[in-house]
C-alpha cells in the first residue's frame, strides 16, 4: 500500500525496543523473568563486565536496527541497507573504543592496575568471542 510505512505499526513478536536510557541488554534481561520472579541484584561493580559502548548509543543503534527490520516488509532492499549500515556503524565504533583502551593499557604501573586490566581484557575478549 503506498506510503504506507512501518511507523504506525506495532513491534514484531520478539523483537523489543529498548526505553531510553535502558540500554537493549535491560530489556532483553527483564523478558526472561518468569512471571512474579523478582529480578536478581546487579553482580557488584568489580565482578560485572563494563559496557563497551555508552547506553545512549546502544539504545540509538538498537531502534535503527529495529526499524530497518520493521520496514522490510514495505521497503525489503531499504531495510536491509540500512540494517548493513547500523551494523558497519557499530562495528567501526567498538573497533574505536577497544583501541582507546588498549592505548590505556600503557598507563597501567601498579600489579593491581594490570589485574584489573588483565580481567578486562579477558572479559571483552571472551564477550566478543561469543558472537
Amino acid at each position: 500500500m503506498p506510503g504506507s510505512g512501518a511507523a504506525g505499526r506495532a513491534p514484531e513478536p520478539g523483537l523489543s525496543v529498548p526505553e531510553p536510557g535502558t540500554g537493549a541488554s535491560a530489556s532483553a534481561s527483564a523478558s526472561a523473568m518468569v512471571p512474579g520472579e523478582q529480578p536478581a541484584p546487579p553482580p557488584p561493580a568489580e565482578l560485572a563486565p563494563s559496557a563497551l559502548l555508552p547506553t545512549e548509543e546502544r539504545d540509538k543503534w538498537a531502534l535503527r536496527l529495529h526499524r530497518a527490520v520493521t520496514g522490510f516488509v514495505d521497503e525489503p532492499r531499504k531495510s536491509v541497507e540500512e540494517a548493513d549500515a547500523v551494523l558497519g556503524e557499530t562495528a567501526a565504533r567498538i573497533a574505536e573504543l577497544v583501541k582507546e583502551r588498549r592505548r590505556d593499557l600503557s598507563a597501567k604501573g601498579d600489579t593491581e592496575e594490570l589485574r584489573l586490566a588483565l580481567r578486562e581484557c579477558r572479559e571483552l575478549t571472551e564477550r566478543m568471542l561469543e558472537l
